[in-house]
């Protein structure tokens, strides 16, 4: 397996799809933040939680798109030029091949998650600390929860990829299957006030969106001035199944994956 995972790193530093995806996410990441960062210089206050309160809405709504436009092309690119056909050829087992793609695919999604999320949370840390406004030990819950989304996202992906034996075909199940949960449950909101609150652990655009918004604060008065004091917590009542959800749905994902990946023609 370590062969086949040496192949894919080696094909994807020379992919340029994959270094325009990564500039695309970051433009469109910059392109959301643009409200959020005028209340920061409205407010005047620079600091890394004042950046996660600002603009971790958006950053939750962009956070699955991660995965969908990285792991789809990590997992299907190769359908069409044989390379699938050669590994087996060449002695390889199909799970190392499936599972090769799964985990580096996970892998990059996760590394590229992180390094985008936290890059305005960092800009805020250096402009003026962690600042008093949210406990750095929230964020740190939050953020680390992310991986846990980003994993199920990226095994749906593998999933949607192998059953279409196809990058593309795969990304826009991936884009459907983001789309439609959240405009569903929308609408249903309209006539159930509530219900996409309860929804959102199945979801993972909605899960991410609400994992990173903080919407409650109050006034507070420290080191001489007022000060926002952002009082929304993580509610365990969400957090606890939302990661039962993904877990369960990973594991349904991966086995599905793997269950038509070994079976297919990839001659």
């Amino acid at each position: 397996m370590l062969n086949v995972i040496r192949s894919q790193i080696y094909i994807i530093k020379r992919d340029r799809y994959m270094y325009y995806s990564m500039l695309f996410l970051l433009f469109y990441m910059l392109i959301g933040c643009v409200d959020g960062i005028e209340n920061l210089i409205t407010m005047k206050e620079f600091s890394g939680g004042m950046a996660l309160a600002q603009l971790g809405e958006v950053l939750g709504v962009f956070l699955p798109l991660i995965p969908v436009l990285l792991s789809g092309r990590i997992c299907g690119w190769d359908f069409n030029d044989k390379t699938l056909n050669y590994e087996v050829l060449y002695g390889h087992p199909r799970r190392d091949s499936y599972w090769a793609r799964v985990i580096v695919s996970t892998v990059i999604t996760l590394v590229i998650g992180y390094v985008l999320l936290m890059a305005p949370v960092a800009v805020g840390c250096i402009a003026g600390g962690w600042g008093k406004e949210l406990p750095a030990g929230e964020a740190a819950l939050r953020f680390a929860l992310c991986s846990i989304l980003i994993i199920r996202m990226n095994a749906f992906m593998a999933m949607c990829t192998f059953m279409t034996r196809n990058c593309w075909s795969g990304i826009g199940l991936g884009l459907l299957g983001l789309l439609f949960p959240a405009m569903g449950a929308g609408i249903g909101e309209i006539f159930r006030e509530g219900i996409m609150e309860k929804l959102s652990v199945f979801f993972t655009a909605l899960a991410s969106s609400e994992l990173l918004s903080l919407e409650d604060y109050t006034m507070g008065f420290a080191d001489d001035k007022d000060i926002v004091l952002i009082t929304d917590r993580l509610d365990p009542d969400f957090a606890v199944p939302m990661v039962i959800v993904s877990v369960v749905l990973t594991m349904i994902y991966l086995i599905i994956g793997y269950s038509v990946f070994r079976r297919s023609d990839i001659h």
